[in-house]
């Protein structure tokens, strides 16, 4: 969808063609990477009773690709590929919004 309307509309800004291309499947970490970046940075994932598994992550709904993104006090996360990478963010977004306080 994204490429062909870039194609449809060549004269599109450089800003509009980056955020048209950025459009692309989150990249994947494994659960052995998350779990290594949340330990390195002394979180732990929060377990929730949603589809996910994992408190403040959900699972878009019209994505034809599994994305998962977080939100926190109004706040999502970036795309993420899978539900432990977005349950990561979720925990750092937490510790940001403490952090502030």
């Amino acid at each position: 969808y994204f490429a062909r309307m870039v194609k449809k509309r060549p004269n599109l800004h450089p800003l509009q063609k980056m955020i048209v291309k950025h459009k692309s499947q989150p990249r994947e970490m494994t659960d052995e990477e998350v779990d290594e970046a949340a330990s390195r940075e002394g979180l732990t994932l929060c377990p929730g009773d949603g589809e996910t598994g994992f408190k403040g992550v959900y699972r878009e709904k019209r994505s034809k690709h599994a994305v998962f993104r977080a939100y926190h006090k109004g706040k999502y996360s970036k795309a993420a590929a899978t539900a432990r990478m977005a349950a990561l963010e979720y925990v750092r977004m937490v510790r940001a919004s403490q952090s502030r306080v």
